[in-house]
């Protein structure tokens, strides 16, 4: 879970950026209302080539249906976003050639339907109503003679609905359908990567995500994604000598994350509670090829049909939800390779159909956390995980699959 929050964090920050700056300072008194319809293709495709050496580069595409944002530093805000996109949205990034001798930031996004909506000192209602029919794809492609360090993240997501506060009350509700395929696809084939090598690799049907601090936050949501469907992330790293290189590669259909502190908490409630619903199938592969490694190297899978994670800390804390699944999940991880320097490697696949969390950090010591999970997997749940060393200092393989996991957990004094 902790995996599915960073990335939905970072989602999040991509889509700040997209959105531009804030609406303004003051409350706005009337509801805030965004209604956009694509209907044709949205395609970036960026091509950087190195021609001998650089120092740093950076690579970013970025490829949005829909973008709209609804933010204030302070005040109240209601915000209401209605997104439709019919087209095929993708990015491409493409590296090529020579050395670059200090970083390689390579970043690739597709969204098809992307909303965000913030305030601070005030109220926030956020209402975002996303529907994606055409194909959503981000592919990465890195292919250099060998690079000092290495941050590469490829993005997929058919919808993507955000929101924050401070110092108020947040409240959230989405209705999310995704139906078509997502694709994130990420290879690399360097000589050398010298210092360190992350990759991240994520496709998404629907992603909402709900962040608070000092505030009362009540969200609720609907997600489906269509059968027939494939949403897919794949990643595939050769170098002939590589040092702490690592790939976190993850398929999932819905997710909702909700983290707040100190203030009550809730995602879904009784009688209305969050409804997920997954009919696609999720693929997540993870390969990584080094003919000699140092420190670490670490490939990890994950797919997931549903996913609903709350945490909170100090305050009540409660989480609804109804999960049914149908899609078949399946994860892959791979590490051949070969460590002179008694290196660590490590591959992790893991497959859950419904994956439901409540964590609540109980600081007061009186807090409850309380709730009610239904879930239901009618797919087929599958991980595979292949480690392949001819020596190293150490090996780990853990491969993973679960139908239905839900936990509610309190910490604290």
């Amino acid at each position: 879970m902790t995996l599915s929050y960073t990335k939905l964090m970072g989602a999040a920050a991509t889509l700040a950026l997209i959105a531009g700056p804030a609406l303004g300072q003051e409350s706005i008194n009337q509801p805030v209302v965004i209604d956009q319809v694509q209907l044709g293709q949205t395609i970036s495709d960026l091509n950087v080539v190195v021609i001998d050496q650089t120092f740093d580069a950076i690579a970013a595409s970025t490829a949005v249906g829909n973008t709209a944002a609804g933010e204030l530093l302070r005040g109240n805000l209601d915000y209401d976003a209605i997104q439709t996109n019919s087209g095929e949205t993708s990015a491409a990034n493409t590296v090529t050639g020579g050395l670059v001798s200090g970083t390689l930031t390579s970043s690739t996004t597709a969204y098809g339907n992307a909303s965000t909506s913030g305030t601070e000192l005030g109220d926030i209602y956020n209402y975002a109503n996303q529907t994606t029919s055409g194909d959503t794809a981000a592919d990465s492609d890195i292919s250099l003679n060998g690079a000092e360090n290495i941050a590469a993240s490829t993005t997929a997501a058919a919808n993507v609905s955000a929101s924050q506060g401070a110092f108020g009350q947040n409240s959230s509700f989405q209705e999310q359908a995704s139906n078509g395929s997502v694709q994130a696809t990420s290879n690399a084939s360097l000589f050398n990567i010298n210092e360190s090598g992350a990759f991240t690799t994520t496709a998404s049907g629907n992603v909402a995500s709900s962040s608070a601090q000092t505030s009362t936050s009540i969200n609720g949501a609907v997600q489906t994604t269509s059968a027939g469907q494939t949403i897919s992330s794949s990643t595939d790293i050769f170098a002939l000598d590589g040092n702490d290189v690592s790939t976190t590669t993850t398929a999932s259909g819905n997710s909702f994350v909700l983290q707040n502190e100190y203030g009550f908490a809730s995602l879904g409630r009784e009688g209305s509670q969050l409804y997920q619903e997954n009919n696609a199938s999720e693929n997540a592969d993870a390969t990584i090829t080094l003919e000699n490694w140092s420190g670490n190297a670490n490939a990890s899978a994950y797919g997931v049909g549903n996913s609903a994670l709350v945490s909170n800390f100090g305050s009540d804390t409660s989480l609804y939800a109804l999960q049914n699944n149908s899609g078949n999940i399946s994860s892959t991880a791979s590490l051949t390779g070969d460590s002179n320097s008694n290196g660590t490697g490590a591959a992790s696949a893991t497959s859950i159909g419904n994956a439901a969390s409540g964590f609540l950090c109980n600081t007061c010591g009186d807090s409850i956390l309380r709730g009610t999970v239904t879930q239901r997997n009618n797919g087929n749940t599958s991980a595979s995980t292949t480690v392949n060393a001819t020596s190293s200092g150490s090996i780990i393989g853990t491969a993973t699959a679960i139908g239905n996991a839900a936990t509610f957990t309190s910490s604290g004094s």
